[in-house]
This record gives C-alpha cells, structure tokens and sequence, in this order.
C-alpha cells in the first residue's frame, strides 16, 4: 500500500472514531474531515499515566484499541477504580469542554492505541483562528453537553438518593429544633408550591420574659416543643415547617381556603399552653404568640415578597401587644 493510501485509511479511521464522540455530533462531513486532520493517534505501553487528579484537561481520548482504567487520588484505603474504557469509548471530553482539571486519574491497563484531541502541537484556540464556523458547532454543542450534566445532576438529586438526602439535611435541617430553616424556604420551597398555599408565622409573645425567669436551657427546650406542636401540625397539612430566626417559626400549608389557613393557625396558637407545661418547671407562665397569615399567590404572587410582608405583620402583630392572627389581606387593606 502507498503513502498516501495508509494515510488515506488513517483518516477514515479517525473520522469514523469522532463520529462517536458527542462533542462532534453536530458537525458537517468537512468539519469531521478537518477535525480528523487536527486530531492523532498516541500508543501508549501497558501502565504508562495519562494524567492524575488535578491536571489540567487539555485533550480528550477514544480508545481504538486496549483498555483504560479511571481512579480514585490515593487514600486511606489506596486508589479505588471508577471506570474502565475499552475500544470506541471516549473520556475527558466533559473537564476538556469547560476546561476544567482532572478529579480522577487514568492509566492503561494494557497497550493500548488512542485517539487524541487536539493532536500534539495543536490547541483549540488555533482551531477557532483556522476554522471559526466549526469551532463555533463545537462550542454550541459543549454548552448543551453542560447543560444536559446539569439535567442529569438535577435528576439525581429529585430522586432523593440516600446522600443526597443526607446531604439536603445538613443544608437545610436547623440542628437545634429538627424544622425546615430559612434558606430552605427562600430557595427550595418555592419549586414544590401549588394550587393555594398558607404562609402562618408565629412568634411567642413573651419569650424573653421567659428566658429571663428560667434560663436559656429551659428556654432551648421550650423551642423544642413549640417545633413539635409545629411540626405535628405540618404533617397532618402534608406542609412544611420552618424556623425563621430566634424564636419565629412558619407554618406552610396546602389549603381550599382562608378558612382552613385559620384554623390551622389558630389551632398552634391555643395549643401552646398545653404544649408547654409550665408546672414541670415550677412557676406560673402562659405562653401566647403572635400570628400572621399570608396566602399565595392570592394576596402576592412573589413568594418571597409574601414572606416578607407575612414576617413584617407578624412583628407588628407583636409590636401591639400580641395574642392574636392578623390575616395579610386585612392587615393591607
């Protein structure tokens, strides 16, 4: 066979390599011949290192022939294998598109013939000068492999695995009283809402008082039960509760109606002397809160405007003296 024809078969054989990579899938016949023609072969023996965690992603690979093993920086337990690529496998070519380092490392498992982009002595910044229309297809087609990993992250994490369940306690669980906290109900709790929605906040009307009479230990306790009382009532309303800052919770209900937001709320406010017993601790105390009583999108469709607004009524509820809801509608009017 001549020169020109083992380069011939060379070619062909790096085209039909990169029709399989999906950073390449957009592209035109001549983009592929020219992406081919700025691509190599590299034939590495059996152990040799591609990089390690912490390399910067300046190539990609196909594998045409042997096998690659991804793993894990070395630890306590050494390193720990991730995955393998064998032929018509392509790896490095997501940390390549956001130029990203490496968080794994890879060697060959045996000899093995690769497929490299961009070949040796040749970047991508060259290939955006020499062929502005193809590098722009592979620069629209890396955005939506970005985003299609963002898809994918965003699955995983509706699926509720078990460390992503973990994971969304420790971010959003408050330690101390076992409620939602406020970044979770800023952030979160936004994409879960439907139909009629009651945003109830509370506030203990005398709790410093409290504080002061029994100390904060006892006062840490008391919360504890006001969350339970909370936290019971948002179970029964399949809803969330919510500690806001200090001594402030929130109630967040599904609801047909302002009459059933009432008497959710007024059923936390008269249950609270009863949910904390003041005799255990030896001494005479009523505790009562201040409430106040939001409903979305009805009286705001911008949820954290309504948060805002119900938290600002409440204060004010709280303000004047306390022992009673006041409804955001009313409060506005």
């Amino acid at each position: 066979m001549t020169g020109s024809g083992k380069r011939d078969r060379a070619d062909r054989n790096k085209i039909a390599l990169i029709s399989g990579v999906e950073l390449f899938s957009t592209l035109l016949d001549d983009d592929l011949a020219y992406v081919a023609s700025r691509a190599g072969f590299r034939r590495i023996s059996e152990g040799t290192s591609l990089f390690k965690a912490g390399d910067t992603a300046k190539e990609f690979f196909v594998v045409k022939s042997g096998t690659v093993a991804v793993t894990t920086p070395p630890g306590p337990k050494g390193s720990q294998e991730l995955a393998r690529y064998v032929p018509g496998d392509v790896f490095g070519d997501f940390h390549f598109v956001i130029s990203g380092e490496y968080n794994a490392a890879a060697r060959a498992i045996e000899d093995t013939e690769l497929l490299v982009f961009p070949g040796d002595g040749f970047s991508f910044e060259r290939l955006c000068e020499e062929k502005p229309d193809t590098a722009s297809r592979i620069l629209l087609k890396s955005i939506s492999m970005i985003e299609s990993r963002l898809r994918s992250t965003r699955q995983l994490i509706a699926e509720n695995a078990p460390w992503i369940r973990e994971l969304r306690k420790q971010v959003f669980i408050d330690p101390a009283t076992g409620l939602w906290n406020r970044s979770f109900m800023d952030s979160e709790l936004p994409h879960l809402l439907s139909g009629t929605v009651a945003i109830i906040m509370f506030k203990p009307d005398n709790f410093k008082e409290l504080n002061d009479t029994l100390g904060h230990i006892a006062g840490d306790d008391i919360l504890k039960r006001m969350a339970e009382l909370v936290i019971a009532e948002a179970t029964r309303c399949r809803g969330w509760a919510i500690r806001l800052r200090s001594n402030e919770m929130c109630l967040v209900i599904p609801v047909s109606g302002d009459t059933d937001a009432i008497g959710a709320a007024q059923k936390i406010q008269l249950s609270l002397p009863s949910a904390v017993p003041f005799d255990e601790f030896k001494v005479h105390f009523l505790l009562t809160a201040s409430a106040a009583l939001g409903m979305w999108p009805e009286d705001d469709k911008n949820w954290q405007r309504l948060t805002e607004r119900t938290n600002d009524t409440m204060l004010q509820v709280w303000k004047n003296g306390g022992k009673r809801l006041a409804l955001l509608k009313e409060s506005t009017q």
